[in-house]
């Protein structure tokens, strides 16, 4: 062996690291890698919706448990973190999902249109479900919601703003008129005339174009006092209504 052909032991190191990517790169330039991590940050981000609904599902408790609800995402974490700062945290987290998951469904693709970059003359889906032949489109649509969702809700950017209803007067009027007609105030009567009556009210004022109190005293299933005492629309606006 001639003294050219030995190599420093340092070049040798070095381009061995170089010849061998990380293995995480490695595991990433694979098609099952890009599978696997568009099924792990799909599940992420499937958490996130499901753990969000939970969360604002909240409203329906009333003001009180909402507002302490969007406290907690803020405070959580203090005072080993700052105020919001966690929340930070899990929106980053949030973002590297989607980009992710949305690069390695880009990749997949183009792998496998240049798998065969002859088209089929005649091609059938036969083992395609519908929601497998819309799943990408469908993903575009939640990229696009999920963006006005960020600009509408966390930035202010689009939707309404301060000041935007100032000189708007409510005919109260026209309301009430609605109110009185809407079909859907029914359900007061339930507890005190039973479910089959209470239909039969909704259906006589849809069918004859008549308010709840007109189909209710036809029917004559109850009197206009009692009407009167149980529909009362403003003791039915509140998340705790039915309980108190």
């Amino acid at each position: 062996m001639s003294l050219n052909s030995v190599q420093p032991v340092g070049d040798m190191a070095t381009r061995r690291s170089l010849a061998a990517p990380h293995p995480v790169m490695a595991f990433w330039h694979t098609m099952v890698g890009k599978k696997v991590v568009m099924a792990v940050t799909g599940v992420v981000l499937v958490g996130f919706v499901i753990a969000h609904m939970l969360g604002n599902l909240k409203i329906f408790s009333g003001p009180d448990e909402i507002n302490a609800y969007s406290r907690f995402l803020r405070e959580v974490g203090e005072p080993a973190l700052a105020y919001g700062q966690l929340l930070w945290v899990v929106r980053i987290v949030l973002l590297l999902c989607v980009a992710l998951h949305i690069t390695a469904a880009a990749q997949l693709s183009r792998i496998s249109w240049a798998a065969r970059p002859v088209g089929y003359k005649v091609k059938r889906n036969l083992e395609t479900t519908f929601a497998g032949y819309v799943m990408r489109w469908g993903g575009v649509l939640l990229v696009a919601f999920v963006i006005f969702h960020l600009l509408h809700l966390t930035a202010g950017a689009v939707g309404f703003h301060a000041g935007q209803f100032i000189g708007i007067e409510p005919n109260e009027k026209r309301i009430k008129e609605h109110l009185d007609n809407s079909l859907m105030l029914v359900t007061a009567l339930n507890p005190h005339i039973g479910y089959e009556k209470a239909a039969k009210i909704s259906l006589t004022a849809y069918h004859e174009d008549l308010s709840l109190r007109e189909a209710a005293l036809k029917l004559d299933f109850l009197t206009a006092e009692q009407f009167d005492a149980w529909v009362r629309p403003d003791e039915m606006t509140h998340p705790l209504a039915g309980q108190l």
